[in-house]
């Protein structure tokens, strides 16, 4: 059975790689009910990850600014420790899946290597209050949707692969 966080990051994942959703799709993908999709796309929202709205003309959920599908806007405020965990986490794991998209990292024996960014370097630069097990754990988690994050010892670097669209998430899960 699929978490909680990992069924809103796919949503999320779905959200970014389409103009239109139909709930059927979502269902489709993640077996769960509509009215549990309907509640995962209302915590996105008030998590500031998403700006849509139903269409009927379209028969799906549409970006209101297609341009920025994945706003980071301000989310709801609750007064609920818990909720603010999830939306801290939301957000965290949401600016990795966007930020790391195009990363590339090169090799220890690389000459070029001794001043990129890394991937560690890349979370702790935006995540400074963090530590080293959460960013693995974040690693871990997006692991789980297909997001792929990890460390090769061997040659001491971190190898990305995030899926393309629809179909790349369809492959992974």
């Amino acid at each position: 059975m699929i978490s909680k966080v990992s069924r809103q990051l796919l949503i999320l994942h779905i959200f970014l790689c389409s103009s239109i959703i139909e709930i059927t799709e979502i269902t489709s993908l993640i077996k769960v009910s509509n009215k549990t999709i309907m509640r995962d796309i209302k915590e996105l929202q008030n998590a500031g990850l998403l700006n849509i709205k139903f269409s009927r003309k379209e028969k799906g959920y549409v970006h209101i600014d297609d341009d920025n599908r994945c706003p980071f806007s301000r989310p709801i405020l609750s007064d609920s420790k818990a909720k603010k965990l999830l939306f801290d986490k939301l957000i965290r794991l949401a600016t990795i899946m966007i930020g790391l998209r195009d990363h590339t990292e090169l090799p220890c024996y690389d000459n070029k290597s001794k001043n990129q960014e890394t991937c560690g370097s890349w979370y702790r630069k935006r995540f400074p209050n963090l530590s080293t097990i959460t960013m693995q754990r974040d690693f871990k988690e997006l692991n789980k949707i297909g997001y792929e994050i990890k460390y090769d010892r061997s040659v001491k670097y971190h190898t990305v692969d995030f899926p393309k669209g629809l179909e790349g998430i369809w492959s992974r899960i």
